[in-house]
């Protein structure tokens, strides 16, 4: 399942590099982008719930997706932020709903969404996508 988000991140807008990881770890490699830096942060799953669908096992995982950019700290009102995450949901997170919806169909709980407070770099903005994936599996 991580490998497909990464892959309809860089399908959909190929200018956003694409990470994996818990939030630490996510916070120190923050640390080395560049002020112009744009990326799509997968956050480590955590959660999720297994359910019987007819005779299949649902294994739904629960994804918190954040799609990043960094501004100069002087323009960082909330009016700049507003303009520079309106620019976020039309270069990437419109696109990958839209990708993901026509592979995967629509999850069951739809996509939920946060504009965070910069939770890696003070310079950043940010929309946190979240959603449930569902994967079937087989009952052993």
């Amino acid at each position: 399942m991580i490998e497909e988000i990464k892959a309809i991140c860089t399908k959909v807008n190929a200018g956003y590099s694409v990470e994996y990881e818990e939030s630490h770890m996510m916070n120190l490699n923050a640390d080395q982008k560049t002020l112009d830096a744009r990326f799509a942060y997968i956050e480590e799953f955590t959660g999720g719930n297994y359910q019987m669908t007819g005779f299949r096992l649902e294994k739904t995982v629960t994804v918190q997706l954040y799609f990043c950019r960094f501004i100069p700290l002087v323009d960082s009102t909330a009016d700049a932020r507003e303009t520079i995450r309106k620019e976020i949901e039309t270069e990437i997170v419109l696109p990958f709903i839209k990708e993901f919806k026509s592979s995967n169909g629509y999850p069951k709980n739809g996509f939920r969404y946060r504009t965070a407070l910069p939770r890696f770099d003070a310079n950043e903005v940010s929309i946190m996508l979240q959603f449930d994936a569902i994967d079937l599996i087989s009952l052993c």
